[in-house]
């Protein structure tokens, strides 16, 4: 008896056994909102796919603030689940193509600057056709905090994973089926000299920004006979042994 039992009990684990699927998903667009920090002007250029983020002087004695947003679309997982997104972002190094000027990929004077993801509700396509202005650019870094990640110039010529923590993949399931965007800023910027990351992004291709998903499990073929077949069997062998004690 207890050894049939154990058969059934190990049927019905199998049963519960789950499978989860990688999914990588490439970003349709990407891009930045910048302010120029003495005239508090806001610019943005959709047609460039550079990812720059942090303070720059691209024009001399004007500090620069950018901030950065990635497109995702999720139009093909509508109802799905997923256990776990992380956002693979490449960080250029100077050689790149396009890419000639030592402020490539990352550039500060401090050994490290930290970039956080953030949660966007503005309108997407106003974002994506640069035309949020002032709002866009502050919401791309003051919406709840999906994660960081700490950079420093070893990361130049190197992809960087930034994990989603339980906010930013609650609000990525609640877009499965349409679209999904992330803003990012940097949190440590100081006073003094350029400070900024993925500098010179715009060569790159959108499949080096993606968005690697791991789907929530899901029972594997035939499980479900396999449980249904531990229950037979703990049920005819109950009914056998009270049908010979009767």
């Amino acid at each position: 008896m207890h050894g049939l039992l154990r058969i059934a009990a190990a049927l019905g684990l199998a049963a519960f056994s789950f499978a989860a699927q990688a999914v990588a998903i490439d970003a349709f667009d990407r891009g930045w909102y910048a302010r120029d920090v003495n005239a508090d002007t806001y610019t943005a250029n959709p047609a460039n796919l550079n990812y720059i983020v942090g303070l720059g002087f691209p024009i001399p004695n004007t500090p620069t603030a950018t901030r950065n947003y990635f497109a995702f679309d999720l139009s093909a997982y509508a109802g799905q689940t997923f256990a776990s997104a992380t956002l693979h972002l490449y960080n250029p190094k100077v050689g790149d193509p396009g890419n000639s000027s030592a402020f490539g990929g990352y550039f500060s004077a401090q050994p490290t600057e930290t970039y956080e993801l953030h949660q966007v509700t503005t309108n997407t396509a106003s974002l994506l056709a640069g035309t949020a202005g002032s709002a866009g650019f502050f919401d791309l870094g003051d919406g709840a905090a999906y994660g960081s990640y700490t950079a420093s110039l070893s990361d130049n010529g190197q992809f960087i994973d930034i994990l989603l923590n339980a906010a930013g993949l609650a609000d990525l399931n609640a877009a499965a089926g349409g679209t999904f965007v992330l803003g990012g800023i940097l949190t440590t910027i100081t006073p003094g000299g350029s400070q900024t990351i993925f500098g010179f992004s715009n060569a790159n291709n959108l499949a080096d920004t993606q968005l690697l998903l791991t789907t929530a499990a899901v029972p594997e073929p035939g499980t479900y006979a396999l449980l249904l077949a531990g229950l037979a069997l703990v049920f005819f062998t109950t009914r056998r042994l009270n049908a010979r004690r009767a």
